[in-house]
């Protein structure tokens, strides 16, 4: 064997052919180009996954499954089409507001919320993760992606997130109530109690809040406290039928029978309201209607990111944009109208406050803006019809009745009425500044006593008030009570 080896090693027939690699130099061969080409293909797939997101990218993804999603719906042709026209326009405003702020994580989780909205999922989680690349810390993209976890019933991830959210940004109610959903869908609803308890505490108006937290009492087997809280929710809306439901069997549970029909009842009505043909039935889900908002509250976001970036011509576009795109939507007007009164434009913000009366006319807060701002640009008739408005809406609220007693006492168009309207603002709410408005109207009316007791009334309130004590001081001079001032000195 030996000898054959030699003979070919020899052998120029042989030695002229190129020579073959034995085993181990063919394994260390591989061994090279392996560590080679790991080493390109690491950079490769590093510059692949490692890459900026680009936002092209997200919007053509979601316009795709945008319009899959419209081609296999039952709505029309045109329907289908002023849909995707609407989420073309809200997506635009995104990708124009990351191509302008590509290092603002607002301006990524705005892309991501309107690409959530329109059906992509791991476009939005994208958009959100690039925001904590940015910011580690950003408060609103561990909300985003909390409540993505949470709508995929990965409740162990959501819980981390919505935690993550609140170390940012402690008690964001709309964080808190996630977090408190999460944990109850975790069963652990002790915890789940706590930070529902807390939402409630930081949004006391919250329907939703007062609702979750008789859920979890009455799993908890608390059905006092359930009914307390059930009763809240109602009391904030009477057409809450969940909360209704709910309600009855908290009041089952505590043998309050007569209650628990009564509840059961109301419930009764408004699901046979909900199930009514035509005119008599509540309005239901509108995708038109709800498409339209999605281009309202993204100009609103965008515009608020605008506005903290010092662009405030590209903010009040955008606000105006989202005002047009839904006629009904409320947020977009708000946030034009605080634009209009933060740069004096009192014409503009006028506009915008009337409009807003007219979407929600049983807003408080709308008729009292409207009032003021007609005041300020001296259309007093159209101030008391708005106070009076406000008044009608909210009988039980003095801020009403103040705008009228302010603007009767304005150049004295109504002494006498300013003097009714300050005595009813004073017996809703007793406080310093009522007592004041009502003792000047009293001093200006010729009732000195009257004046002198409410005044009396809010120095003693507010004592640090000097305009409360110089007033006072001025009736009881004109009573003859205590000398001028003049004549007090030697």
């Amino acid at each position: 064997m030996f000898g054959r080896r030699a003979d070919r090693a020899g052998d120029p027939t042989i030695a002229g052919r190129p020579r073959r690699w034995g085993p181990r130099w063919r394994t260390m061969a591989a061994a090279g180009v392996l560590f080679l080409l790991s080493g390109v293909g690491y950079e490769a797939v590093s510059l692949y996954y490692y890459r900026p997101l680009d936002p092209h990218q997200v919007v053509r993804q979601t316009l795709e499954l945008a319009q899959q999603a419209e081609g296999l719906s039952a709505r029309s042709a045109q329907t289908q089409a002023q849909i995707l026209e609407l989420k073309e326009q809200a997506l635009g405003v995104a990708k124009s507001l990351v191509e302008q702020y590509p290092a603002s994580p607002d301006a990524w989780c705005v892309l991501g919320l309107v690409a959530s909205r329109c059906g992509n999922r791991s476009g939005a989680v994208r958009c959100w993760q690039r925001a904590l690349e940015l910011a580690p810390q950003f408060s609103l993209a561990w909300h985003c992606l909390g409540r993505d976890a949470l709508q995929r019933a990965d409740y162990a991830q959501a819980i981390e997130q919505l935690r993550k959210a609140l170390a940012a940004e402690p008690d964001v109610p709309e964080v808190l109530l996630a977090l408190a959903d999460a944990l109850s869908h975790a069963d652990q609803l002790h915890q789940a109690l706590e930070v529902c308890k807390r939402h409630v505490v930081v949004a006391p108006q919250s329907v939703e809040g007062w609702y979750r937290l008789g859920q979890i009492y009455i799993q908890l087997g608390e059905f006092g406290e359930a009914k307390r809280c059930l009763a809240r929710a109602v009391e904030l809306d009477p057409d809450c039928k969940l909360a209704l439901h709910s309600l009855a069997l908290a009041c089952e549970r505590l043998g309050q029978l007569e209650e628990a029909r009564r509840y059961r009842r109301a419930f009764a009505e408004r699901e046979a309201q909900d199930r009514a043909p035509g005119e008599n039935r509540r309005p239901k889900y509108d995708d038109l209607a709800a498409t339209r908002e999605v281009v309202a509250t993204t100009c609103s976001a965008a515009a608020r990111v605008y506005e903290a970036m010092g662009a405030p011509e590209a903010a009040e576009g955008c606000w105006r944009q989202g005002a047009e795109a839904n006629p009904k939507s409320v947020e977009a007007r708000r946030g034009l109208l605080a634009f209009y009164e933060q740069r004096d434009r009192v014409e503009d913000a006028l506009r915008v406050a009337e409009e807003l009366c007219a979407l929600e006319p049983q807003s408080l807060d709308h008729h009292l803006k409207a009032g003021w701002l007609n005041v300020r640009v001296g259309r007093l008739e159209k101030a008391e019809q708005a106070f009076r408005r406000a008044t009608e809406v909210a009988p039980s609220r003095p801020e009403g009745f103040v705008g009228l007693a302010q603007l009767y006492l304005h150049q004295d168009r109504s002494v006498a009425r300013a003097k009714e309207a300050a005595a009813r603002a004073v017996s809703l709410s007793p406080i310093a500044a009522n007592y004041f408005l009502l003792g000047t109207a009293c001093r200006r009316s010729g009732d000195l006593q009257g004046a002198r007791t409410a005044l009396e009334q809010a120095a003693r309130l507010d004592p640090g008030k000097p305009e409360y004590r110089e007033a006072l001081a001025s009736v009881l001079v004109q009573m003859r009570l205590v000398p001028p001032l003049e004549e007090a000195r030697p």
